[in-house]
């Protein structure tokens, strides 16, 4: 039996970078969404009773990534041994893009093996998700969520129609190690910056793309728009061609606008996205 499954890249509407726990990782709250950009995903059973992973996409390790991980987690979590599927995926999600692709690939692999084999509780669920990485657990989501945490505490909201909202995705310039970007923000002098993660919410709840547009945000792009004047420029160029806002998805470089016309948003990018509900 096959399943096949589109995996959706994520967008950081708000990203708020707090303090460096104790475990290492960074407090986080972002208001995060899904677009129709997507990859994806078929899980198929076998008879090597093996995880076997397939892609032409350049840069994924084929032995060990987030699909194999996850399909691996699932058969002992349910305890069951001698078992194997193919996973096959096809990307359309920039990789090391700041857009959740690999994440939500795996969420995908989850979803794909609950269809073949049975769900899981909620908890053993979540619990995996966890392991695996601060971004799946939002990637098992259906609409745009409050995440907390380190990312993975997530808050669904009622969003309304956005209807005559358009994105487009720009990926410029190499990515910066996620790491470095995190050291080079804790660097930074602290303002006194009041976050307003609350007025995207009322946006999306609301329908409102005019306000929702003007009060997304990124605090990492005090870090990488200094360190990268490709991504500086190329958001200036969006801006100059019509944009309403231009925000960088999670630590970069990818620049999401946002655009009330798609006939304009289409004149500065091939594919034009909506905000999945």
């Amino acid at each position: 039996m096959k399943v096949e499954r589109d995996a959706f890249a994520k967008i950081n509407l708000t990203l708020e970078v707090g303090d460096k726990r104790r475990d290492g990782y960074h407090s986080l709250t972002s208001v995060m969404a899904r677009i129709t950009l997507a990859d994806r995903v078929t899980v198929e059973e076998n008879s090597v009773g093996s995880v076997r992973f397939y892609t032409d996409t350049p840069g994924i390790d084929k032995e060990d990534n987030l699909c194999i991980r996850m399909a691996n987690a699932y058969f002992k979590a349910r305890g069951m041994s001698g078992q194997g599927v193919d996973i096959t995926l096809v990307t359309n999600i920039p990789i090391a893009s700041g857009m959740g692709g690999g994440s939500a690939d795996c969420a995908s692999v989850l979803e794909c093996m609950e269809e073949l084999y049975g769900g899981l509780e909620d908890g053993v669920r979540q619990s995996i998700a966890r392991s695996l990485g601060a971004d799946v657990p939002y990637c098992l989501k259906k609409k745009p969520c409050l995440c907390t945490g380190i990312g993975d505490e997530c808050q669904p909201i009622d969003c309304a129609s956005l209807d005559g909202l358009w994105l487009t995705v720009s990926k410029v310039g190499e990515k910066l190690s996620t790491g470095k970007v995190y050291s080079d923000f804790d660097a930074l002098h602290k303002d006194n910056t009041e976050y307003n993660h609350n007025a995207v919410v009322k946006a999306l709840e609301k329908g409102d793309i005019y306000a929702l547009a003007h009060g997304v945000f990124n605090d990492f792009e005090r870090v990488v728009l200094p360190a990268s004047p490709e991504v500086a420029r190329e958001r200036d160029r969006l801006l100059s061609l019509g944009a309403l806002r231009v925000v960088m998805s999670g630590a970069g470089p990818t620049l999401v606008a946002f655009f009330d016309d798609e006939e304009r948003a289409r004149q500065c990018s091939k594919e034009a996205y909506k905000i999945m509900q």
